[in-house]
């Protein structure tokens, strides 16, 4: 034991160096782990809410990058045959609702048409499409023939062709300035009186039974007809 005594201060020194740098790692360690779990704990709490009223922030947009802008589609104009048809249909609508009454002018059936006042425009000349004034207020019972008969007309010629009419079987033509002219006076609705009236629907009802029924009687014959040839 004498022969190490001369070792006793230094084994005693490096005792303890270990363990004061046991003592300063473990108090590393223990603080390591503390921070640890406090950011554990930090990161599991929910986030708050924003206030009722605030904005999210839009993302932002990349950049340099711009949104490719759609060119507007064009729609694609009536033609006139189209605007004719449609104030044909139009009327036809008018009279259903005022119990057969037309209307006294071309304005009342804007309401009906698709393209509303542009309804009323030729896109061929850019002139205006006319009512018959002939049939203005009057009943359309009276129209007891509606082949030849005009309800509506161009104001202008188109270049080539002539005066674009509709008829009331929805039939359209060209016509000349003379022809167009002797179609206007045929189209043309007398003012009826009370008697008149009652005694034109009556005969209007008559005629329309015997149309319908030579409609189906031809109707009938092409289907015997068919039969037979089959």
């Amino acid at each position: 034991m004498k022969a190490f005594r001369p070792f006793l201060p230094a084994v005693v020194t490096v005792l303890g160096l270990a363990m004061a740098c046991g003592y300063v790692l473990a108090a590393e360690q223990a603080a390591a782990k503390a921070a640890s779990k406090a950011e554990q704990v930090k990161a599991e709490q929910p986030k708050a809410e924003k206030p009722a009223g605030e904005k999210a922030e839009a993302p932002k947009a990349a950049e340099g990058k711009k949104e490719a802008v759609k060119p507007e589609e064009k729609k694609e104009e009536a033609t006139l045959e189209t605007r004719l048809t449609e104030l044909q249909k139009a009327v036809e609508n008018a009279t259903e609702k005022t119990k057969h009454a037309i209307p006294k002018t071309i304005d009342e059936l804007v309401q009906y048409l698709p393209d509303k006042e542009k309804g009323l425009v030729n896109p061929e000349t850019g002139g205006k499409l006319l009512m018959n004034e002939g049939m203005a207020s009057r009943d359309d019972r009276q129209i007891l023939k509606a082949e030849g008969f005009v309800t509506f007309y161009a104001e202008k010629d188109t270049p080539g062709k002539g005066r674009a009419v509709i008829c009331a079987d929805s039939v359209i033509k060209y016509l000349n300035a003379e022809e167009l002219k002797k179609a206007l006076e045929a189209s043309k609705l007398n003012k009826l009186k009370a008697g008149e009236r009652t005694e034109m629907i009556e005969n209007a009802e008559a005629i329309r039974r015997a149309q319908k029924d030579a409609r189906n009687e031809e109707r009938l014959k092409a289907i015997n007809k068919a039969k037979q040839g089959g």
